[in-house]
Parts: structure tokens; sequence; C-alpha cells
């Protein structure tokens, strides 16, 4: 697994944010689909 992820970086909230206004889905939407693929990554390694 990478040493570092996205959910570790202190602005992880803010680009969650971002990504909200830009594509007008609900941040707690895309940070679960966030999370679901980071388990899968998981899972396959």
């Amino acid at each position: 697994m990478p040493s570092e992820f996205l959910h570790n970086h202190n602005d992880f909230r803010d680009l969650l944010r971002i990504l909200e206004q830009d594509t007008n889905i609900q941040a707690g939407l895309i940070e679960k689909d966030y999370w679901i693929m980071h388990v899968l990554y998981g899972l396959k390694k």
C-alpha cells in the first residue's frame, strides 16, 4: 500500500468540499465512495 493516502492529508475535507461544488454531489457521498475504493484496494493487496 502507498505510504501516504489522500485521507491523511490535512486538506482532505477541503478537497471534498471543492469536489462537492464542482460536481454537485454531496461531500458525504464522495467520501463514502472514496472509503469504499480504499477498502477494495486494501482487500486486493
